[in-house]
């Protein structure tokens, strides 16, 4: 029986959903897969906290309720809002509204916690100090929403760690047993390394925020440590966004970095079901500036690209002056400039994402001027915020490098898009990766991943849709080898450029086969709608 001829409903519960809470890539995945769920004829209900960076207007309050969490007393309204065909869920309390972004500080509120908490050492960056209450309240809210209204989903599915332990609230009583009796429960995992698993540092400060019993805590205990995942896992079925990282995470000896949570998981022989993420291709359509936000439209199918190297022409006339008063786009501050080579030829090379470690950003900042000194006539872009530290390095980089390496600071969806755009290559040197989405987004401009052979980034296949490289078995953490490596398939590329006799990369025919092979695996293997249908709709009711 089709979803389309029960209505099943299905109930979709995250921190993140783009347009409304806009964090990392979490948000993008959660967005298309529940309008994959709609568009196949599901009641799709999300579930999301009410941020105070949410400029949307609620005015449509169905109930309120007090929920304690710890020693305090929360008190809780839910407001409805309706987009296409979706419901939304907002829950709305005071932890969510006075935060201005969604898991870190950001520099509207500094002064404003600094003083409230009595936190003057608080930074642009760090991590909410009571992110735990905020992940606690928000599924305790999400359970009683159910209470109060006597209802309970077909499907319940939880992305991350923030949102692990609602089914251990729901099945870990009577109460929740019974009204959630036929509500089959999933738990994707997003990213299960160390600091991104929500981990209570303490099994009894998480007995005293959750309320849980303490076997089922227990369930999750690691040495002293709860994790919700582990939590979570003995009332539902986890995922994971890729089977490489499904396969990894259960291998202890292929997670460095999230060693001790992947031996607890091998050794209560927890199974992981891996769905490679797709990409919602309209979204970001070069043919359509108004979808892309491109100035220039372009059409990979029909092998024009007179519109790419427009929107490339384009950047690099901003990008000429070196600036931080003239931003790119709003958001943007730019250091350092390109220069432009009338002459030479020239390949450009970006990164856009997080400045973070996970991400392989201080192999890369590291690797480029080794890169340089090799092939001079390459040129880096590199966008993101993030780690202080890695920031400062990316400023440092574009002053010692002028005219060959523009970092710019900050986050600006239209700025993001002509940048990869405007590029040759991709490079995504990520020490590990659940899936990545910053690779399918590349190849729908046409641009050539370069990647660390890590997880999911291992959906690209080699030399066919892009290109991998790997690392040595057992030097997975060896920055030099990292940098060594990287500077090397980097070059390789470049060489197969440089020694034609073409001026554009798309000209090569090997270049261009794989832009084209990639582009056509976006609309087929890639599709959310293909995914949803071929392994969602399996997963959220195998016994059809």
């Amino acid at each position: 029986m089709s979803s389309k001829e029960n209505n099943a409903s299905v109930w979709v519960v995250s921190r993140e959903y783009a347009g409304f809470a806009e964090a990392g890539g979490v948000k993008n995945v959660v967005k298309s897969l529940a309008e994959a769920a709609a568009d196949s004829g599901f009641a799709v209900t999300v579930f999301l906290p009410h941020y105070g960076n949410n400029s949307e207007v609620l005015d449509n309050c169905t109930g309120e309720v007090n929920i304690r969490v710890g020693d305090t007393s929360h008190l809780v309204r839910y407001f409805e809002l309706f987009r296409k065909n979706i419901r939304f869920i907002f829950i709305d309390s005071g932890i969510f509204t006075e935060k201005k972004d969604i898991y870190t500080y950001c520099t509207e509120e500094l002064d404003y916690f600094r003083e409230k908490l009595h936190r003057p050492d608080l930074k642009k960056g760090d991590g909410y100090v009571d992110s735990h209450e905020m992940n606690v309240l928000f599924q305790k809210a999400i359970y009683c929403y159910g209470l109060r209204h006597h209802i309970a989903p077909q499907v319940l599915h939880c992305h991350d760690a923030h949102t692990a332990l609602l089914p251990a609230f729901i099945f870990a009583r009577c109460t929740g047993r019974r009204l959630f009796r036929h509500t089959r429960a999933l738990i994707t995992i997003h990213n299960a390394g160390d600091g991104y698993r929500q981990t209570f540092y303490s099994f009894e400060y998480a007995a005293h925020l959750t309320d849980l019993p303490r076997r089922v805590l227990e369930y999750g205990k690691i040495d002293y440590t709860v994790e919700p995942f582990l939590v979570g896992s003995d009332f539902a079925d986890l995922t994971t966004v890729s089977p490489w990282y499904a396969k990894q995470l259960i291998s202890p000896e292929h997670s460095p970095y999230s060693y001790l949570f992947s031996k607890s998981l091998a050794e209560r022989h927890i199974h992981i079901t891996g769905i490679t993420n797709g990409i919602d291709f309209t979204a970001y359509n070069p043919c359509n500036t108004e979808c892309s936000g491109l100035p220039f439209a372009f059409d990979v199918q029909k092998e024009q690209f007179e519109g790419k190297y427009a929107c490339r022409s384009f950047l690099l006339d901003k990008l000429q002056t070196q600036t931080c008063t003239a931003p790119l786009y709003d958001g943007i501050q730019q250091y350092g400039s390109i220069d432009r080579q009338e002459k030479n030829k020239t390949l450009y090379l970006m990164y856009h994402g997080r400045l973070v470690r996970q991400k392989g950003v201080d192999v890369l900042l590291k690797a480029i001027p080794l890169i340089l000194e090799h092939s001079p006539s390459l040129r880096f872009i590199v966008m993101g915020q993030g780690d202080p530290e890695l920031e400062a390095e990316a400023i440092a980089l574009a002053a010692a490098l002028p005219g060959k390496f523009v970092y710019c600071k900050g986050y600006n969806r239209k700025a993001a898009r002509l940048i990869t755009a405007a590029a040759d290559f991709i490079v995504l040197p990520s020490l590990f990766e659940p899936c990545g989405l910053e690779d399918l987004i590349a190849q729908v401009y046409g641009t050539i991943p370069i990647a660390n052979a890590q997880g999911g980034l291992q959906k690209i296949i080699d030399g066919k849709t892009g290109f991998l490289y790997k690392l040595p078995d057992g030097e997975e953490q060896n920055t030099d080898i990292h940098i060594k490596i990287l500077t090397e398939a980097i070059l390789k590329q470049a060489e197969h450029f440089f020694t034609s006799d073409k001026t554009k990369l798309i000209d090569i025919p090997y270049f261009k086969n794989i832009i084209l092979q990639a582009y056509t695996a976006l609309h087929t293997k890639f599709s959310w709608k293909h995914i949803f249908v071929e392994q969602y709709l399996k997963l959220y009711f195998p016994n059809r």
